[in-house]
């Protein structure tokens, strides 16, 4: 067992892998450049002068430039010229680009100079006075090492063992502008907070030529991935490609460069060179449309395809961090240690095009990425990758899952997209049945693959399935808007445990299932016909431990040295987000603007830090923000003074973000809507000498936790104005209390303990549910217990009375009322006829109802009410009926408001109507209903009513529900049939139970006999110590009883009368011909 123990693994499906690949050929990349040159450079004679080539770059240069400054026109004229329908729908998207002039000296001196024109590299509004200053005081290129993420998606991951030889290194600055004539080796633009340290960490070292990029913004044009030297080469840095249409066929452009490739292909009829054409593109694409980055981080022509798609070509590759992974997840699976991380396997894609990779290519990355990095790489189609990804997952769930309905173009093609995320979930999903082996765990993460738990269900029932959603999840009435919302539900109910960022998700999830899909739902998750879901919060946290590691690092200290020095005598506020609009950096800004306008005594004293990071979707939030800060700083800077820093085309290091968050003097999340946002628990780590406050919207995961922060709501600029000032002037005692409370959750909430939680609650959650490890439950066979059952001293029989004893109409019952059938009377006076029998009939009516039954049977024993009130089997058999009540202490006030529910919905279903008790309330809302229609309308005004209670009075009342096919019961919570059964067994033990009528005393029970279909008592029965082992018979629908626990089943009503006729006979047949054999003995 403990050998079986240690080989069970994890496996950790995600739709990107930790690692990626870079690809290495030398002879390949000289072959592309010369390629290059012939699709890109003019045609030139022997004897052509080098000015005549210079001309001919002046001329595309300011060719270009006229285009740009025609299309510019037009734009601020308002004629839609060139501009796209997008784009002329939308004013301020048009008008939010920044408004750059070319200078013809400065264009012409490039063009002599042989570089990029300076007004293709930077805007001029996105260079702040801040980076100057760090670019002219700091300009060493020490190497540094690639610092990783603790938090947040899209970060770096860390390199191994950077921690334990790391050194003492002086910060470095921000990287020299790319227009630098010196410069032999151009800076990539960076995309995440870290994505360009391994770029810079080799700055000064011999590298090989750089790739130039084709027109079409897809990258490198090469037909093979660049050379990488022996030092890593900045132009090689694993980052997320541009592209500027996504409709089917993205690929197409390329098959057009490889044609023109050829040795006497014409020129293009203009010849700007590839640089700035790349310049132009973006700059063109950012002002009249979106520009999407593809997580295929390296383009394939098709070229590629004949060249290398031998089995005997072998093209040299190695793995390097993926830039897109959710390396928050990665980084919380290593922070569990040994117990979790040596047992992890990472199945997902490496983000690169993978179409033109021969089998054995893929052969080999699949074993070499198990073999040293524990990953199992999933092949799928590029266009499907693309459709899936950036179609479905971005412009359809993404919106949908934060608050917001796709766009009018992402419906148009939501069709074929979803068919795509249709295929990758199969894609996931079959590697992941191909890989698991017995004793596996399968963790399935995030929105990517809401599919993959059912997929994997189908073909592994009994596999221990867990799904962890980190984003938000909406509220029904927004789920509910997706055309696919049954496929995704039933998709992610496949799992065993389904766990979200917090509370509010969770219910959200649970709501929506009820009303969508009518399933009845609890408390603890979603009840199917088989199992049972497991839904939960699972908070995330950070590693502390590491995080407080890297926080003594040099660079970090220095930095914070040189940080105060930078901002000597003003207040800093820190910011740092993704520029997406979600993430609430617009709405920031014009806050920060209204407290400078409105509490002038601080223009001069405060300073606003942002560190907006770049996302998979660019979009018009970029120059809208550029306005912003524009407009902010032109209003009130001075010579010395700037009130927004604005990094966004330069990012900072991790040191630098650390010491940018250790001295701050408060920190601003101002998202719209955010599953978690753990950059405010590494703000309250940072703050363990300062202890500042935090500044938190109320719409983001983690404010549920870290209450002792300044909530605000985003959406309110004065509220966001007054927060700014409130945490700028509280006094350090309230500073210090509210850091301590913080600082407590946030080193109880870590990203170990995450893991471990999920994990462990999988695991029990799979543990619970209905064993189907039997095909087959046989009939009761009375022969088979008679030894057992004539040996017992005492019998406890425990008789569900509706759907076991009696099949009852319901709609009849409640015209006419309850008449105990003479057959029932006869069986139940027979058996308890026996002293020894000790009999029980469970029923949810009321004692009224159930009085003529007691009186019929006098030495019967009653639990009526689903487990409320109880008579035991002592009465005389002329007495008076005593109910005794389970329930004594608990708060009826429930019950008016749940009936003024009940009234509302009843006059609105037809054929509904209410049942109530002292303790219960029933609601039947379409019993005897034939019609589908309106069956189908009263199971959809059912799910509605029971979430508007729970939801409204669940909590409040501490109320439950018991759901069946064609009504519910509401009921206290700790109130049921299995805890009245769990007081008399109690009674029993301590000797208390009453004594029947006529007998001298009592023994213990020695045999426990149960006929019934609730499964929590059979459960609780299962593990009773008698003994002799208790025997379990349900009466439930026979399509449902291969997942039930009892030891063997009957059919309602005859059988199991019959049954219990067999039972009072073996009874009888022993007072005839005398005691038990010596063999039953």
């Amino acid at each position: 067992m403990p050998d079986a123990q240690s080989r069970r693994r994890v496996l950790i499906a995600a739709y990107l892998l930790p690692k990626t690949i870079e690809f290495q050929s030398d002879e390949a990349h000289e072959a592309d450049e010369s390629a290059i040159e012939r699709t890109y450079s003019p045609p030139t004679q022997h004897g052509t002068s080098h000015t005549e080539q210079l001309a001919h770059q002046l001329t595309s240069s300011l060719m270009e430039a006229i285009d740009k400054e025609q299309a510019r026109s037009r734009v601020l004229a308002g004629r839609p010229g060139r501009v796209s329908t997008a784009m002329s729908s939308s004013p301020r998207q048009a008008l939010s680009a920044p408004r750059e002039r070319v200078n013809m000296a400065e264009l012409m001196a490039d063009a002599a100079a042989g570089t990029k024109p300076s007004y293709l590299q930077r805007s001029s509004s996105s260079i702040t006075s801040y980076e100057v200053d760090m670019e002219q005081r700091h300009s060493d290129n020490a190497p540094q090492a690639v610092k990783s993420s603790l938090s947040d998606h899209g970060r770096r991951a860390s390199t191994q063992g950077e921690l334990g030889t790391s050194q003492a290194t002086p910060p470095r600055s921000l990287p020299p502008p790319v227009s630098s004539a010196s410069s032999t080796s151009p800076l990539p633009i960076p995309i995440s907070i870290i994505s360009d340290l391994e770029a810079k960490s080799h700055q000064g070292t011999a590298t090989a030529p750089t790739p130039k990029e084709n027109p079409y913004g897809l990258g490198s044009s090469t037909p093979v991935p660049p050379v990488r030297s022996s030092a890593v080469s900045s132009s090689t840095t694993p980052r997320l490609m541009e592209h500027p249409h996504l409709a089917p066929g993205w690929t197409d452009g390329i098959e057009a460069i490889h044609t023109s490739s050829t040795p006497n292909a014409a020129p293009p009829p203009r010849g700007p060179t590839p640089a700035s054409t790349e310049g132009a593109v973006r700059d063109e694409e950012r002002r009249t449309s979106t520009v999407w980055r593809f997580n295929i981080a390296r383009p394939a022509l098709r070229s590629r395809s004949k060249r290398f798609s031998s089995s005997q070509q072998r093209i040299p590759f190695e793995f390097l961090p993926n830039p897109g992974a959710n390396h928050g997840l990665f980084n919380a699976v290593n922070s569990a240690g040994t117990q979790v991380a040596s047992r992890s396997v990472y199945v997902g894609t490496l983000g690169i095009e993978m179409d033109w990779l021969s089998t054995h290519m893929r052969a080999e990355i699949d074993a070499k990425a198990m073999d040293q990095h524990k990953c199992v790489p999933v092949w799928l189609k590029d266009d499907e990758y693309v459709h899936c990804y950036h179609h479905y997952c971005k412009q359809i769930l993404w919106p949908a899952f934060h608050y917001t309905q796709p766009s009018a173009q992402a419906l148009e093609t939501e069709h074929d997209a979803f068919h795509a995320y249709v295929k990758v979930n199969q894609s996931f999903a079959d590697r992941i049945v191909a890989e698991y082996r017995e004793g596996d765990v399968i963790w399935i993460h995030d929105y990517h693959l809401l599919l993959v738990p059912a997929m994997v269900r189908a073909v592994l029932p009994r596999a221990p399935i867990g799904l962890f959603v980190h984003i938000a999840f909406p509220s029904s009435e927004i789920f509910r808007c997706l055309s696919r919302r049954e496929e995704l539900l039933r998709g992610m109910l496949g799992a065993d445990l389904i766990g979200f960022q917090t509370h509010n998700f969770f219910q959200h999830f649970r709501q929506t299932v009820s009303r969508i899909l009518q399933l009845p739902t609890t408390s603890r998750g979603i009840v199917l016909q088989r199992s049972f879901v497991t839904v939960a919060p699972f908070p995330i946290g950070i590693d502390v431990r590491v995080l407080n590691q890297r926080r003594q690092h040099p660079d970090v200290r220095e930095w914070v040295a040189k940080l105060k020095e930078r901002f000597a005598g003003m207040r800093v506020i820190v910011g740092r987000d993704k520029l997406d609009w979600i993430k609430g950096v617009r709405e920031k800004l014009l806050a920060f603007e209204l407290f400078l306008d409105q509490h002038p005594e601080w223009v001069g004293r405060v300073v606003l830090v942002q560190v907006a990071l770049a996302t998979v979707q660019e979009n018009h939030e970029v120059g809208d923000v550029s306005d912003i800060v524009s407009r902010i700083n032109r209003k009130h800077s001075s010579l010395t003074y700037q009130p927004v820093v604005f990094l966004h085309v330069n990012e900072i290091t991790f040191s630098q973000y650390l010491a940018l968050l250790t001295m701050a003097d408060a920190f601003v999340a101002t998202s719209l809507r955010e599953g978690m946002n753990l950059t405010s628990h590494e703000y309250v780590i940072a703050q363990e000498e300062r202890k500042r406050p935090l500044i938190l919207s109320e719409f983001t995961g983690a404010y549920s936790a870290l209450r002792a922060c300044i909530g605000i709501n985003p959406f309110h600029a004065q509220q966001v104005a007054q927060a700014i000032e409130r945490a700028l002037t509280m006094d350090e005692d309230e500073m210090a209390q509210r850091w301590t409370d913080l600082h407590r959750t946030v080193v109880s909430q870590t990203a170990e303990h995450w893991v471990l939680s999920v994990l462990s609650q999988l695991e029990r959650a799979h543990l619970s549910q209905p064993s189907p490890n039997t095909m087959f439950t046989p009939r009761l066979e009375i022969g088979q217990m008679q030894a057992e059952w004539r040996v017992a001293g005492t019998r406890l029989v425990l008789l569900s009375l509706e759907h076991t004893l009696v099949w009852e109409d319901a709609k009849q019952l409640h015209e006419h009322g309850f008449e105990p059938p003479a057959e029932l009377v006869g069986v139940l006076r027979r058996l308890t006829a026996d002293p020894r029998n000790y009999v029980y009939v469970l029923s949810r009516k009321s004692t009224t109802d159930l009085d003529q039954l007691a009186r019929a049977v006098p030495a019967l024993g009653i639990i009526a009410e689903n487990g409320c009130y109880a008579q035991h089997c002592t009465r005389a058999p002329d007495g008076a009926c005593e109910w005794m009540s389970l329930v004594d202490g608990i708060d009826m006030k429930w019950r008016e408001p749940v009936r003024n529910i009940l009234d509302y919905f009843t006059e609105r279903t037809p054929g509904a109507w209410i049942e109530e008790r002292s303790t219960t309330i029933t609601w039947y809302f379409c019993e005897g209903t034939t019609n589908q229609q309106d069956v189908a309308w009263a199971r959809r005004q059912a799910s509605e009513v029971q979430s508007l209670i729970t939801d409204s009075l669940g909590e409040r009342f501490s109320l439950r529900m018991i759901n069946e096919n064609t009504h519910f019961v509401i009921m206290p919570k700790n109130v049921g049939f299995t805890p009245a059964v769990q007081y008399m067994l109690a009674l029993d033990n301590m000797g208390s139970l009453p004594v029947r009528q006529g007998t001298p005393g009592k023994a213990l029970f020695e045999f426990v006999l149960y006929i019934g279909h609730d499964e929590k008592l059979l459960s609780h029965l299962n593990h009773v110590d008698l003994p002799f082992a208790p025997r379990t018979c349900t009466t439930a629908r026979p399509d449902t009883i291969a997942g039930s626990i009892a030891s063997c089943q009957l059919e309602p009503g005859k059988q199991v009368l019959d049954a219990l006729e067999e039972i009072v006979d073996v009874h009888l047949r022993d007072l005839k011909w005398g005691g038990p054999a010596m063999m039953d003995v």
